[in-house]
């Protein structure tokens, strides 16, 4: 059979409009990933969700359909959930101010068997924090290392908390963990540093990193003017925890303390995990608010702690 000039030009054309329409639908599916027949953007995002009944006790083996999540008051659809404990990468951020001096040693010794509660791929790192910085154990799953990097310190100068923890953010990045958790323990407000507490709160919005926070203020509850120098200290913990999804403790002395850990411990190895694609696509870079809650019995009072919000992140120009 004899194919003309112009039934090649045809069959050429044809070929070439094939080929336009593939690329336009692979660049479009690459970016997009069908759930059902929504197309939902691919930026998963995760939360760990914690849930403790009236008593503060952990609320165990709830079902994906007893939890409702809302971005922006607007309910999103659950796509992913696990109540599996899952490894942690953990950063002790501890103050040895000259203040610290009479209760550094067992307070570190309570916070460093934190780790001991998870499971054996828990990695840490530790922070201390004075007028400076130092990071006396880089990330490990070794449990001696980290004991042994605690023993011999010394308690002295003033206290830069703002600028230990925007440290103990980058660093903690380095972990090799999904979930991320930074334990803060200090017995002052912030005397030393060079970056301002609003700084500081806008890094942690911008994390998936939990943060929960220790205040060792002993007997100030007694002292009137103590208590008032300290009530700006105190909020600005409680501010930093609940951002994150985490909370603050007051423990009023060493022993106090070690429950305390072994608290946030418990706590962090029960969380829930939940995942959904957000229903708002756009990559805007505003802050998007979450709360998530459970539908219980009718009578079950749940309290549901996960992080505020996170910002969109936008597509790269």
């Amino acid at each position: 059979m004899r194919v003309s000039f112009s039934d090649l030009l045809r069959m050429g054309l044809l070929a070439l409009a094939l080929l336009i329409v593939s690329a336009e639908f692979s660049e479009g599916h690459s970016s997009r990933q069908k759930s059902g027949d929504l197309q939902v953007a691919v930026d998963l995002v995760l939360l760990d969700v914690s849930v403790q009944d009236k008593n503060g006790q952990p609320v165990h083996n709830l079902d994906p359909e007893t939890f409702r999540i809302y971005e922006d008051k607007i309910e999103q659809p659950i796509t992913s959930f696990s109540a599996e404990e899952s490894p942690v990468t953990w950063g002790l951020v501890l103050d040895r101010s000259g203040s610290m001096q009479g209760m550094m040693k067992d307070v570190y010794e309570s916070a460093v068997n934190v780790i001991d509660v998870g499971t054996n791929e828990d990695e840490m790192f530790i922070m201390t924090f004075n007028n400076n910085t130092e990071t006396v154990a880089e990330l490990t799953s070794d449990r001696r290392k980290l004991a042994n990097s605690i023993f011999g310190l010394t308690a002295e100068g003033g206290t830069a908390l703002y600028d230990a923890l925007d440290s103990a953010l980058d660093y903690v990045k380095q972990g090799k963990h999904r979930k991320k958790v930074l334990v803060v323990i200090t017995d002052g407000g912030d005397n030393k540093s060079r970056i301002r507490f609003s700084h500081l709160i806008d890094r942690v919005k911008e994390s998936d990193v939990l943060i929960y926070t220790v205040g060792m203020y002993g007997g100030m509850a007694h002292n009137p003017t103590e208590a008032r120098m300290m009530a700006e200290p105190l909020n600005q913990l409680r501010q930093l925890a609940e951002i994150t999804g985490a909370y603050a403790q007051f423990p009023a002395d060493a022993n106090k303390c070690r429950d305390a850990m072994q608290k946030i411990a418990r706590e962090v190895s029960e969380h829930y995990t939940i995942g959904y694609y957000p229903t708002n696509q756009a990559h805007d870079g505003r802050w998007r608010k979450i709360k998530v809650a459970v539908t219980g019995q009718p009578n079950a009072k749940y309290s549901v702690r996960t992080r505020n919000g996170y910002y969109a992140r936008e597509r790269a120009k």
